[in-house]
């Protein structure tokens, strides 16, 4: 059974998605909670849908919205599942009573600025067995096509893993702990987003002496340490209070720290502080968006970090580069001849019953770049050229090397190797 919408309230006697004067969205705002549809065939409860996304092992929902009805999709395993179809106000309202009931401001999705709500909320559903508290952060963003909400959903606790369940062979594993016992200097975790550095941000904390003392500072906290003597610090997205965050550290350092983990050095207030505890006597782990260490090293000194820095003694010790890669489906991979590799695989985008669209899972490929005095020579100078071809003499394993691996394995597709070469290069 359907409600019709007031008219009255909305003083027009049209459809609210033929209204002039506002987006389509906003004029169902204020009157959907009392009048969106009842059928069978839209939600009522965004638990359920959350349910069904944990139970999918989904790591985002996203909410297309049209003027008559709105796309939901599930994010799995980096692909968009086939879109849900729902009637617009049902869903409108779903999602305003959910956050009236979870926000603190009571907020409304006309609210929602990018990376400004993040709930916690507890998920339970006996029938699915699921029973754990996820932090959903929102992200909202009008296009021409119309309004779209992007949900991600993030596992509190999130399990920690260490080196090894990462899928970091005994090489690298061996290289990372060399680093990480340096009393003082930076190790530096590149990736794009999305492609699991807060997981070996994690990893790296966990794996430090127990007698350590950690300072962590982090935007979006995803984990609950386990190990003793660590204050983790929240980084504010407010731009007056980002002005004190050079001074919060700087007096939280005084308490005996000898590690600073930053997660996200993503503007010159995080580069700075992070560099100063480096050149300081401290020990830093901290994360950057880049595609690979050149790119990384461009970024810092687009945040303020001049070359000089960045090259000075016994400060950068070294730059993990990673990527989360799709992992073939072994029961529906599909041969492929190709004319370099010869017979290699692909996936099957329909997968089969072990998999989710012929992926199970993700495959975590890295390199690890230990900078010595000549590489710090040569970055100082700004010298990339010779920089990389330095690199390539001294690193046992480039990541494209480590791609070629998984593809011999056939844990790659070999297109994703091609598309990820391209990227890289």
């Amino acid at each position: 059974m359907i409600k019709r919408w007031p008219m009255a309230s909305l003083g027009s006697d049209k459809p609210p998605w033929k209204e002039p004067g506002k987006p389509f969205y906003q004029r169902w705002l204020g009157t959907t909670v009392q009048t969106h549809f009842q059928s069978q065939d839209n939600p009522t409860d965004f638990h359920q849908l959350l349910c069904e996304a944990i139970q999918q092992q989904a790591s985002h929902i996203a909410f297309y919205f049209k003027p008559k009805s709105v796309k939901v999709y599930f994010r799995v395993y980096g692909c968009f599942d086939t879109p849900r179809r729902y009637q617009t106000p049902s869903i409108i309202a779903m999602l305003n009573a959910f956050l009236y009931q979870y926000s603190h401001k009571k907020h409304e999705i006309d609210q929602i600025e990018n990376f400004q709500v993040a709930l916690a909320v507890p998920v339970v559903n006996k029938a699915m067995g699921i029973n754990e508290t996820l932090v959903l952060q929102w992200t909202r963003c009008e296009s021409l096509e119309g309004l779209h909400i992007v949900i991600k959903l993030i596992r509190t606790p999130v399990k920690k893993r260490n080196f090894h369940q990462l899928g970091l062979d005994a090489p690298l594993t061996t290289e990372l702990q060399k680093i990480i016992a340096s009393e003082a200097g930076m190790l530096l975790i590149v990736a794009p987003r999305g492609h699991g550095k807060s997981t070996t941000f994690a990893a790296c904390i966990e794996a430090l002496a127990p007698h350590r003392k950690v300072l962590t500072c982090e935007k979006n906290p995803r984990f609950r340490w386990q190990r003793e003597h660590v204050l983790p610090m929240l980084r504010t997205a407010n731009p007056d209070e980002k002005q004190n965050l050079r001074a919060q550290v700087l007096l939280a350092l005084e308490q005996h720290i000898d590690v600073f983990g930053v997660s996200e050095m993503e503007d010159h207030d995080t580069a700075d502080v992070a560099f100063h505890a480096a050149n300081s006597g401290h020990f830093v782990i901290a994360t950057l968006h880049a595609n690979d260490a050149i790119s990384a090293m461009q970024r810092l000194h687009e945040q303020g970090i001049t070359y000089r820095q960045l090259g000075q003694p016994n400060v950068l010790k070294g730059i993990l580069v990673q990527r989360l890669v799709d992992k073939l489906c072994e029961y529906c991979r599909e041969p492929y001849e190709d004319a370099h590799w010869g017979c290699t695989f692909k996936r099957n985008p329909t997968g089969c019953e072990h998999c989710t669209a012929g992926v199970v899972g993700r495959l975590l490929v890295a390199e690890v770049l230990r900078f010595d005095d000549r590489a710090r020579e040569l970055l100082s100078l700004g010298d990339w050229i010779e920089l990389e071809n330095y690199f390539n003499d001294t690193t046992a394993a480039r990541l494209q090397e480590r791609c070629q691996e998984a593809v011999q394995s056939g844990w790659m597709d070999v297109e994703a190797f091609y598309a990820l070469s391209n990227q890289n290069h």
